[in-house]
């Protein structure tokens, strides 16, 4: 499969809008969650490296969703 020619902007850009997506969702969801859940707000703080192992995930799911669509 051949990724020459993405746009490599709109592929940062779509991976930070989701990132910033998940957060606004977490943030207006997830105490009724955790709540739900029993789980105590301490317990569910999310750590530096998880936040980047997200963020990571998201650039990949861009990068290939890109060139799947560029192959239509």
């Amino acid at each position: 499969m051949d990724f020459a020619g993405l746009n490599f902007l709109a592929i940062f850009v779509a991976a930070v809008a989701a990132c910033l997506f998940g957060a606004l969702y977490y943030r207006a969801l997830g105490t009724a969650w955790m709540k739900a859940a029993r789980i105590k707000p301490e317990e569910a703080k999310m750590t530096p490296p998880l936040v980047i192992a997200a963020f990571v995930a998201e650039l990949i799911m861009a990068w290939v969703l890109a060139g799947v669509i560029g192959h239509l």
